[in-house]
């Protein structure tokens, strides 16, 4: 499956970026024809600072404007490959009217194996569930506490069931680095800008704002959260969910 999810976020990313590049560029457009002597000879000190900053004001808010609608882009992005990656999410599909029936017998299948498991049995036991992720992340909890976490997890801090639990981890892994995302997309494009250069007009200070260290840090992280999904995508073998 490719979901070209590096690619969009990388998108809307550089489109934010020209977005603040060009704030920045028309604040310093105000700056700089407020700069001129011909200009600052005309108008009194509080009509030059209050024109300067309303100025100023009004660029960083038809910037935040187009932010706004970044920021939702990237919110669907998320959201649109989320929903394509793990169908799982949908339940309303319907499971066999027995379905409560195997489960109980696949339990005591596991009971009857105790702490002696291999992953082998786990999945001869288990593989009616393959595809059901929340069922098969209850077996992995009760599998885990049948043989003790040492055994479960190895030294290297893999699945010792990976024939059994493999896709179930990844399906976890995934649902964990898209939560990550989401947190971040709440605010990405949004956060409040922070003071870049300076001038001095008029013995009065005015500030070029500038996206901030947070901003920039989040748009690095999300584009590593998006190279870790799409990397777990192309190592899962098979689609998430089949019909069960």
């Amino acid at each position: 499956m490719n979901i070209n999810l590096n690619e969009k976020l990388t998108d809307v990313i550089t489109s934010h970026r020209t977005n603040d590049e060009q704030c920045r560029k028309s604040m310093q457009e105000v700056v700089n024809h407020w700069q001129t002597p011909s200009t600052i000879s005309i108008y009194t000190a509080e009509h030059i600072q209050t024109a300067i900053q309303n100025e100023l004001d009004s660029v960083i808010a038809e910037s935040h404007k187009v932010d706004i609608v970044l920021n939702q882009k990237l919110k669907a992005i998320i959201s649109e490959t989320k929903s394509e990656v793990l169908p799982f999410l949908d339940t309303t599909s319907k499971k066999p009217s027995d379905y409560a029936v195997k489960i109980n017998n696949a339990l005591q299948f596991l009971k009857l194996e105790g702490d002696k498991i291999s992953d082998e049995k786990a999945y001869k036991i288990l593989k009616p569930f393959i595809n059901d992720f929340e069922q098969m992340d209850l077996f992995s909890d009760i599998v885990e506490k049948q043989v003790g976490t040492t055994n479960f997890i190895n030294a290297h801090g893999e699945c010792s069931f990976e024939k059994t639990f493999g896709t179930t981890n990844r399906i976890r892994s995934l649902l964990n680095l898209f939560n990550d995302a989401e947190s971040i997309a709440e605010t990405l494009f949004l956060l409040p800008k922070v003071d870049g250069e300076y001038f001095i007009i008029n013995n009065q200070r005015f500030v070029i704002k500038q996206d901030g260290y947070s901003e920039v840090s989040d748009e690095n992280d999300i584009i590593s959260i998006g190279n870790a999904i799409t990397e777990i995508v192309k190592d899962m073998a098979a689609p998430v969910v089949q019909e069960i």
